[in-house]
């Protein structure tokens, strides 16, 4: 290296280190938005992230999260608290009769059943984990209300009444699966003889 190009590193060198120190940056007054203690949607996120935790699905973390935001677009829509301490046992009546007949749609469309069931559910969960409820009902922490809202049974789901081919229907079946040669039809075929 030639005496010019280590004294020029040098010079580079020197100006690194006599640059006088930069001044410290400013505080900027900033606080991070505080969640409402209470807030139906703020606990929501904690029980989401509490659930996803001890190994839910996402399908069952999904139909948890529709439920209660279904819960909430109701409280919302009829100027009910969305402070989980203030929700009755009589808001979530309402709200399961308002899903059962479709007022709490846009546009309105009646759920079945199994679907106002399905809320219930999402709904009891939601309420047992704040409080301080696991799924089976044991006490598993510090509780955020002292009693559930969601009270009585789960709304009754009926029974789908199956259809019964007849022995017609099956003698028809047969001749028609008798028919086809191929693989498929024999396995098809195969698998009526054994009804």
């Amino acid at each position: 290296m030639t005496r010019t190009a280590a004294a020029k590193i040098i010079d580079l060198d020197a100006r690194r280190t006599s640059r006088a120190p930069r001044p410290p940056r400013r505080a900027v007054a900033w606080t991070p938005k505080q969640p409402i203690a209470g807030d139906i949607a703020t606990e929501l996120t904690t029980f989401l992230n509490a659930r996803r935790a001890r190994g839910r699905s996402l399908r069952t973390l999904a139909s948890y999260r529709e439920s209660v935001n279904l819960l909430i677009t109701f409280l919302d829509a009829t100027g009910r608290s969305r402070n989980v301490a203030d929700i009755t046992n009589s808001d979530i009546d309402a709200f399961l009769n308002a899903e059962r007949d479709g007022d709490n749609r846009t546009p309105p469309r009646a759920q079945s059943p199994a679907s106002v069931a399905i809320r219930y559910r999402g709904i009891r969960a939601f309420f047992r984990f704040l409080t301080g409820l696991d799924d089976r009902g044991h006490p598993t922490g510090d509780p955020v209300i002292d009693r559930s809202p969601v009270t009585g049974g789960e709304p009754t789901v009926p029974q789908a009444d199956v259809p019964v081919i007849t022995d017609d229907q099956i003698k028809i079946l047969t001749s028609y699966l008798a028919k086809d040669k191929s693989f498929d039809g024999r396995r098809d075929l195969a698998i009526v003889s054994l009804f």
